[in-house]
């Protein structure tokens, strides 16, 4: 790879980032609303306490591993 392709590349993975970023922000935002859409922080906080908390379910090497855990569930 070339410096100047590597470079582009850093380019934009930094500004796909960023844009997950402000969509994360977007999405909590949106969920921290109460009835009257005021935004309402010890929702969010309790929320993201949770989920950065929160073990994954199983982990999965292919479709056919997941489609077995997922049927075998069910």
């Amino acid at each position: 790879m070339t410096k100047i392709a590597e470079l582009q590349l850093r380019k934009e993975v930094s500004y796909l980032k960023s844009e997950v970023g402000k969509l994360r922000s977007a999405v909590i935002s949106l969920i921290g609303e109460d009835p009257e859409g005021v935004y309402n922080p010890q929702f969010v906080n309790e929320t993201l306490r949770i989920v950065s908390n929160a073990k994954a379910a199983g982990i999965f090497k292919d479709k056919a591993s997941f489609l077995k855990k997922l049927y075998d569930k069910g």
